[in-house]
């Protein structure tokens, strides 16, 4: 009896996400073998290599595709707290969370209006396994936010960047005014950027600390198109 030729569909540094993906290839009805299972992820040079039997290819390669998909769709959750202090604890927390892998934090901003009314954001930057820099998306998004005359805090040359920029990923006018409603002088707000699937995770989280919990799904979240749709609007 032959033995049906076997073909890779995915490849990955992250041993975690092929088993992820070998779930949900068997919950569609596929059988999948995953090759190097316990090396992928340790030194970032080996990968865990997904193979499915030449029959059910097609089929794999599409599962595989749609979640792919979903997993470029981020929702931005923005939590608002009636102090200066309270969205550095909570991003401390949901940063342990990340690293325990209960959630899939992808970038988050503090951001800070003082008794003055001035707003600073404080950007945080982490490492991605090859050692690169990332987490500069969100406070570029937030950037862009504060800059629409919709949330009315400034004025000036970039503000049709902003709004062109804003406009784009799908975050409305009414998800900006709300925000800036909300954070008034002497407050706090972070801003955190999340995967699809795991709001239902981390809004109970942000909740604990009796935030005004705001969120809206993102159109677009790649960081490269962002930046030259921002750029393209001051043109």
């Amino acid at each position: 009896m032959s033995i049906e030729k076997r073909i890779k569909i995915y490849s990955t540094p992250d041993a975690l996400k092929a088993q992820m993906l070998q779930m949900a290839l068997r919950d569609a009805g596929v059988e999948s073998e995953i090759e190097n299972p316990h090396q992928a992820g340790l030194t970032g040079a080996v990968n865990a290599n997904i193979t499915v039997t030449e029959t059910d290819a097609e089929k794999a390669a599409q599962v595989v595709h749609e979640i792919d998909e979903r997993s470029k769709t981020h929702t931005l959750v923005v939590t608002a707290f009636d102090n200066e202090a309270t969205a550095d604890e909570v991003q401390l927390s949901l940063r342990k969370m990340d690293e325990s892998h209960l959630i899939d934090l992808e970038d988050s901003v503090v951001i800070i209006r003082g008794d003055n009314g001035k707003v600073a954001i404080k950007q945080t930057h982490n490492l991605t396994q090859n050692g690169a820099m990332a987490g500069g998306l969100c406070g570029a998004i937030v950037g862009a936010m504060f800059m629409n005359p919709v949330i009315g805090f400034v004025a000036g040359a970039a503000v049709g960047a902003a709004v062109g920029a804003t406009e784009d990923i799908g975050i409305n006018d009414r998800f900006l005014k709300d925000v800036g409603d909300l954070l008034t002088p002497g407050t706090s707000a972070l801003a955190v950027l999340i995967r699809r699937s795991d709001p239902e995770l981390v809004l109970p989280e942000l909740e604990k600390f009796a935030g005004k919990v705001l969120k809206t799904a993102l159109v677009h979240t790649d960081e490269k198109r962002f930046l030259a749709v921002l750029a393209a609007s001051t043109d």
